[in-house]
């Protein structure tokens, strides 16, 4: 007896694709496969994105302790030569 299953296409994202896929029991269509497999090919691109957000995320971190050791008198100085340098007028 054939199950009636909802299409797992490339209508629904990658993460979602593959939960339903994992999910789904017995036979999974060519396409699907293939979705499986080009989703797993980008592991190398997601290493290194996230390793660019976490660079990103340290340098964060490390402008904002700087910021906390500050004078009241740099921090002033600092926002009004950036307001300047956006265009605004004093």
């Amino acid at each position: 007896m054939k199950v009636d299953r909802p299409a797992l296409g490339l209508a629904v994202g990658p993460a979602k694709a593959v939960m339903e896929m994992s999910e789904v029991q017995g036979v999974r269509s060519t396409e699907q496969i293939a979705q499986l497999f080009e989703i797993a090919s980008k592991e190398d691109e997601a290493i290194r994105q996230l390793g660019g957000c976490v660079a990103l995320f340290d340098e964060v971190q490390r402008a904002k302790d700087a910021l906390k050791r500050l004078s009241p008198a740099e921090v002033r100085s600092a926002l009004e030569y950036r307001r300047l340098a956006l265009g605004d007028q004093p």
